[in-house]
């Protein structure tokens, strides 16, 4: 994910060192910042979770920037992101969902 957010002209650094642990990766632009954390077969709510135990976006709180949390969870079987949420720091849910090629047999490669 890194190579794919820097290659598109983005500032990103992955883990990202705070008092609480390293975050997977963040992407900052003029008006909002992205904050993503990776598992691996486990699930992007546990993602999103921990990265509002640990308060990863509290570094960015007082930046004015509207602050995004993106948990991923990749399927090592399939070796595919097998699902995603997208959060705001105030709990609206932006979007989640699942990769059909995670759970349909139908688009084994």
């Amino acid at each position: 994910f890194y190579l794919m957010v820097s290659a598109s002209g983005a500032d990103a650094e992955n883990a990202v060192l705070c008092c609480r642990g390293r975050i997977g990766l963040v992407s900052e632009f003029h008006d909002s910042v992205l904050i993503m954390e990776f598992k691996c077969n486990r699930s992007a709510k546990a993602a999103i979770r921990q990265i509002r135990k640990k308060r990863y976006a509290g570094r960015y709180m007082q930046g004015g920037k509207k602050i995004f949390l993106i948990g991923i969870n990749f399927s090592t079987e399939k070796r595919v992101p097998a699902e995603w949420k997208v959060e705001t720091v105030k709990g609206d849910v932006v979007t989640s969902g699942r990769n059909p090629k995670n759970e349909d047999p139908k688009h084994e490669e």
